[in-house]
């Protein structure tokens, strides 16, 4: 993955995206089929490839699905209709609308709105006014945070390409601050949806191309995101363990794969300070600290401490819902 982004090139977004599409594709495809290998997998979709040999009786597995797996070839279209017959509808998730949301340096041939009709019912539901879209009118939502609180409640890919459509309007209309809202956002919502263990397993290749991409376009005018792959991903196992934890104890109800209702309180800091902290992201400065305004260097080193604090009690496994005093201080002092 930063090896294609790095070339550069007119296809390198493509070629990304690609990567984690077809990761994608496979990902669910091992976990509905119950399979534990690429090998498995392959078995029961062609296996006309998986032959024995009369020389001595090994298999002839002359076949991409290791290549597949990591998202480095495409497949064809008789793999993927293989593929339908054994998983139906899989072949839709090859053609979501997310793969055009992602490549964020092609235009949109046919705008937004068209690219959201094609997104699937609950992030329509998201996004568009019900009583509207019943009677079959395209009416975006007047709260930008009643749409987020939505999509956050079912975080998956579908939802996290919603929030880059709408980022992407945000931006080319120089609107900053919404920007940076729809930024949080996401953030929150691939955190959750690497819960979804189809997500979870191309998180690497997600994030790192969010991060060089996505991330980017959700500045405001003095604040940037200040992510880093694979903190983020150990951020990641941290709220995993978080959330089989609260349910056990009985704090949350939810199972896994399911809606994200009740992660998203964990996540927004319903339990406690330290979730809030250690599950938001990083903040620096979009510009040099003379060029932003008065209190933004302030807001970025006081978050800072907050973040390093709720981490720092995640990773010891203590519980402290409450800011201590002594931090108080530091980023009051800060500020």
């Amino acid at each position: 993955m930063i090896r294609v982004l790095q070339s550069d090139d007119q296809q390198s977004d493509t070629k990304a995206i690609d990567v984690i599409k077809v990761g994608y594709w496979f990902e669910r495809l091992l976990h509905m089929m119950r399979k534990n290998s690429a090998y498995a997998v392959g078995q029961g979709i062609r296996p006309d490839q998986y032959r024995k040999t009369s020389a001595d009786g090994a298999a002839n597995n002359n076949n991409l699905w290791a290549k597949y797996a990591t998202g480095a070839v495409c497949p064809g279209p008789y793999t993927v209709q293989a593929a339908d017959k054994v998983v139906p509808g899989s072949a839709v998730d090859l053609a979501l609308a997310a793969w055009t949301a992602l490549n964020v340096r092609a235009p949109i041939i046919d705008g937004y709105d068209s690219l959201l009709r094609r997104t699937l019912p609950k992030v329509q539901h998201a996004l568009l006014e019900p009583t509207k879209l019943v009677i079959g009118r395209y009416v975006r939502r007047a709260s930008l945070r009643k749409t987020l609180t939505l999509l956050e409640c079912h975080s998956d890919i579908n939802s996290i390409a919603a929030l880059v459509i709408l980022l992407r309007e945000a931006h080319e209309a120089g609107d900053h601050d919404r920007c940076f809202e729809i930024g949080q956002s996401l953030y929150a919502t691939v955190l959750m949806a690497s819960y979804v263990i189809y997500v979870g397993n191309i998180l690497p290749e997600l994030i790192e191309f969010l991060i060089r991409r996505v991330f980017p376009l959700a500045s405001s005018r003095d604040r940037a995101f200040d992510i880093d792959r694979d903190k983020f991903c150990s951020v990641a196992r941290r709220l995993e363990s978080t959330l089989l934890m609260l349910e056990d104890i009985g704090t949350i109800d939810t199972i896994n794969g399911g809606p994200t209702r009740e992660w998203r309180k964990v996540v927004k800091g319903h339990f406690g300070f330290d979730h809030k902290f250690a599950f938001a992201p990083g903040w620096k400065l979009a510009r040099p600290p003379e060029e932003c305004s008065e209190s933004a260097p302030g807001m970025v080193a006081s978050r800072t401490i907050a973040r390093e604090w709720a981490l720092e009690v995640l990773s010891s496994g203590r519980v402290e819902r409450l800011i201590p005093k002594h931090i108080i201080e530091k980023m009051a002092a800060v500020r």
